[in-house]
């Protein structure tokens, strides 16, 4: 595929683009799996497993427009299932295995799914809870899908809405809910179409691509770049959990002779630090998002392993990604989100104006791959998506060329003495402190100041850091008043580590809690002494 390819009208739902992908390129291989007893899947597979498991859908009472929940890690079955129920018109809602039993509880009550499909392992804590529809657990996955294979076809098991079908209801994917309970972002099947089409173009994704979905398919940092652009393209993937991809990640590669990938910027940091390296060079680019990326982080990535790291930027309300570094990047690009996806339209805004190239202001984004709506929230989708454009809260700006740069998050701003302090400038300098392998900026109350900025760390496996040794190294790069005087371990503050939602988000409100518990000064009572 190209960039200058246009998108096919034809393709109207995701039925669609799994019929056009059966018919190009039928026999090929789709799904590679890593679970025994299966066979490798290819675009012909696909196509009669959607058309075969909207069948039993009707059987089970999740008629067409119902929604189908599923709780599963990264498999085989986990990606059938997400494109398979959207394929065949059902609203998909997916669950995260490691969330709390309020989580999902929220989540079901928002969206009252016809069938929860979760693992048989997960099925006696969501049995509990209510909302559920009909619960269908799956002790074995491999059975499962052979099942679903082995049924008789029936002609027009999947309905065929036409032109329309691209503003139906695809799914609901819930935001990380980093502050309160997650918002129910509803995608559109011409979100997921578009958004997948426009990414599969700009790399020049071919017949012989092949992907890693590391990250999690119940959210579409894992559906939409690894998954989805592979149908369009014709390439084949494999679905591995996130964190079994995180320990094995170089074996995998290897084993299955992978090109492309999407991560978060910690998994990049976690490789740099661990000794494994590829050894048949067969990976071309990984895209890393969830945060800024550190540049120094991108070079060393680059530097040992020989793979380019290509930062994007997007928001569940946005069906991933919005802008993406890509191939034949200039030099210029560097230090950026990269350029809109096609389809993509870029704002700058500040106090109501729009701002010129390179002055900072809230990105604010318009285009076919923004949400419908936040599910049963209609005055907080009026206040995020107005005028048709997405406000997204981030901060950042355009340069001449059109690269959009990531500052921080305009909520994440702190103010001391009467300035502005953006956390991502002071954590973008962890590469620069010894023994660290992760840091985030927050802040408590002081009475003169404001606030007073304390850094969070987490120390590199086996190193003892000195935190007072970093001032030395922090005045040489930032303005006296950005110095956090405190500095505290994860570890002092009762975490293993430092908190990052599933899709590898960063919870600063967790943080902020945590600090307030351990450093805030009680009424009437002094502060915690400065380490």
């Amino acid at each position: 595929m190209k960039e200058t390819d246009a998108y096919p009208t034809e393709i109207t739902s995701m039925y669609a683009l799994v019929k056009r992908a059966s018919d190009l390129y039928g026999k090929d291989t789709y799904v590679i799996p890593t679970e025994r007893g299966l066979d490798e899947l290819t675009f012909d597979d696909l196509h009669e497993f959607t058309c075969k498991y909207a069948d039993f859908l009707d059987e089970q009472g999740a008629g067409v427009g119902e929604g189908v929940a599923s709780v599963f890690h990264n498999s085989s079955l986990a990606c059938l299932l997400f494109v398979a129920t959207i394929a065949a018109n059902r609203v998909y809602v997916p669950l995260n295995p490691k969330m709390g039993e309020t989580e999902v509880a929220h989540i079901l009550r928002q969206t009252k799914p016809a069938i929860t499909i979760p693992h048989a392992e997960f099925a006696p804590r969501i049995g509990k809870i209510e909302n559920t529809g009909k619960l269908l657990p799956v002790a074995d996955e491999v059975a499962f899908i052979k099942e679903i294979l082995a049924r008789p076809g029936r002609e027009g098991a999947v309905p065929d809405f036409g032109a329309e079908n691209m503003d139906r209801a695809a799914e609901v994917v819930f935001t990380s809910g980093s502050t309160g309970l997650p918002k129910g972002a509803v995608l559109t099947h011409g979100n997921l179409l578009r958004n997948a089409h426009g990414m599969a173009a700009i790399f020049n994704f071919e017949r012989a691509s092949r992907f890693l979905t590391a990250c999690p398919l119940f959210h579409n940092s894992g559906q939409l770049f690894t998954t989805l652009t592979a149908l369009w393209c014709g390439g084949r993937h494999v679905s591995v959990r996130s964190d079994f991809a995180m320990l094995r990640f170089w074996n995998i590669v290897d084993q299955y002779e992978l090109q492309w990938s999407l991560v978060m910027n910690a998994f990049l940091a976690l490789l740099v630090q661990r000794p494994e390296m590829p050894k048949k060079g067969t990976m071309k680019g990984i895209l890393s998002g969830g945060s800024k990326l550190k540049l120094d982080l991108a070079d060393g990535f680059e530097d040992k392993f020989g793979v380019p790291v290509y930062q994007c930027f997007g928001l569940t309300e946005t069906t991933s990604i919005s802008t993406t570094e890509r191939p034949g990047r200039s030099p210029a690009s560097r230090g950026s989100a990269g350029k809109p996806l096609p389809g993509c339209r870029i704002r700058i805004v500040m106090d109501g104006k729009d701002m010129p190239p390179g002055q900072e202001g809230e990105i604010l984004i318009a285009g076919q791959h923004l949400f419908s709506h936040y599910i049963n929230l209609p005055e907080v989708t009026a206040d995020k998506l107005r005028d048709g454009w997405l406000h997204t809260g981030d901060l950042g700006y355009v340069d001449e060329e059109g690269h959009v740069f990531i500052v921080d998050r305009l909520d994440s701003m702190i103010h001391v003495g009467g300035e502005n302090v953006y956390p991502s400038e002071i954590e973008n300098l962890s590469t620069l402190l010894s023994g660290v392998e992760d840091v985030v900026v927050t802040s408590i109350p002081d009475k003169i100041l404001g606030a007073e900025l304390v850094m969070v760390y987490k120390a590199q496996e086996g190193q003892k850091p000195n935190p007072a040794s970093w001032s030395d190294i922090l005045v040489q790069h930032l303005s006296t008043f950005k110095i956090p005087k405190r500095r505290v371990s994860v570890e002092e503050l009762g975490l293993d580590a430092i908190p990052r939602a599933a899709n590898g988000k960063l919870l600063r409100a967790t943080i902020r809690d945590a600090v307030h518990a351990k450093l805030a000064p009680a009424p009437g009572r002094s502060p915690a002494p400065r380490t």
